[in-house]
């Protein structure tokens, strides 16, 4: 990846299926740590699993990020990327939407991220979820929405939908 990506300037960078895999996630993540305006990151359908998702949520929980939307789909992340998935959702304060969709984080990994989700500093409103996972905190989520929480999850991601297509 030589010096990495340049998303220094940007409001909104997609790097979905762009082969990006885990050992660009250093040079990535160099560049969001100094980076104080990227609002939208979307690097679906990558390689990135486990590994780089660690090094990327360590920069994306620095205190500098201001990202509010992060497309994760088929990166394969594990239940093992919701611990790190879970400090960046208890950190951020500006991630309001986060896709999940088509990772195998099994419900191991949904109880994880869902603890964070539940907390009160977790601004985030939209979340992508494959459907057996939604059924798993389906009860959850309408508890949540009864007590005033703007959370929704969503199953599915239409990229005919101009519209959609950055909702991640």
């Amino acid at each position: 990846m030589g010096r990495g990506p340049k998303v220094s300037s940007c409001l909104s960078h997609s790097l979905s299926a762009c082969s990006f895999s885990t050992p660009g996630c250093g040079a990535l993540a160099a560049a969001l740590r100094d980076n104080r305006s990227l609002q939208v990151l979307d690097v679906g359908e990558n390689e990135i699993g486990d590994g780089g998702m660690e090094v990327l949520s360590q920069a994306l929980a620095s205190g500098t990020c201001t990202l509010t939307t992060l497309g994760l789909q088929k990166c394969q992340l594990t239940a093992a990327s919701s611990e790190h998935l879970s400090h960046l959702l208890r950190s951020s304060r500006s991630l309001v939407s986060l896709n999940l969709l088509g990772n195998d984080l099994q419900l191991q990994g949904v109880s994880m991220l869902w603890k964070a989700v539940k907390s009160s500093q977790c601004p985030l409103r939209l979340l992508g979820l494959d459907r057996h996972l939604l059924l798993e905190v389906e009860k959850e989520l309408k508890a949540l929405q009864s007590r005033g929480s703007a959370l929704k999850i969503q199953c599915w991601w239409d990229s005919s939908d101009p519209e959609a297509r950055w909702c991640w």
